[in-house]
């Protein structure tokens, strides 16, 4: 008999304000810049203590800069010409300069950082499937956004993690 080490996969979404598409106002108000960065390393250095790997799927547009935003206005339309529900909310706080908890590249350095673990994606915008009726048109859309942010920021996911476990296409 052969005796195999077990093995397991874990992941992450990695998403701030985009993942939860309901939270009570005290919740919303602890995802901030420094708690998550505080999470994010918090998870690193556990994992890293018990030389654990793991997938941490991004929301692209959590990693971009509210300058590369700004720059790319036209990635948040649609083909289908629909607003998605979070987009304008995000907007508003980019122009009032509210990022926190929307953005933040910082999270995704630090776990690069590590250089051990896989940097995956979770779509540009978090669009799940089901929930937005996404077309496949959408949907192609938001991975090629993913493979622009991940020109921005130097790396290539080529592991999806569906928004709400959404599979399709």
């Amino acid at each position: 008999m052969t005796t195999h080490p077990g093995v397991f996969t874990m992941s992450f979404d990695c998403e701030g304000l985009w993942g939860p598409s309901t939270l009570t106002q005290s919740l919303r108000q602890q995802i901030t810049q420094e708690n998550l960065i505080a999470a994010y390393r918090g998870l690193r250095d556990v994992l890293d203590q018990h030389e654990l790997r793991a997938t941490f799927a991004f929301v692209g547009t959590f990693v971009m800069t509210p300058d590369e935003v700004r720059q790319h206005e036209d990635w948040f339309e649609t083909i289908s010409g629909r607003q998605w529900p979070r987009t304008q909310e995000f907007l508003d706080a980019v122009a009032k300069g509210q990022t926190s908890g929307w953005l933040s590249p910082e999270c995704l350095e630090i776990i690069r950082e590590a250089g051990c673990h896989e940097l995956g994606t979770h779509g540009f915008q978090h669009l799940a499937i089901q929930d937005h009726k996404l077309t496949r048109a959408d949907f192609e859309r938001e991975i090629s956004l993913v493979k622009e942010v991940g020109r921005l920021r130097d790396f290539a996911s080529r592991t999806l993690i569906y928004p709400r476990n959404q599979v399709g296409f």
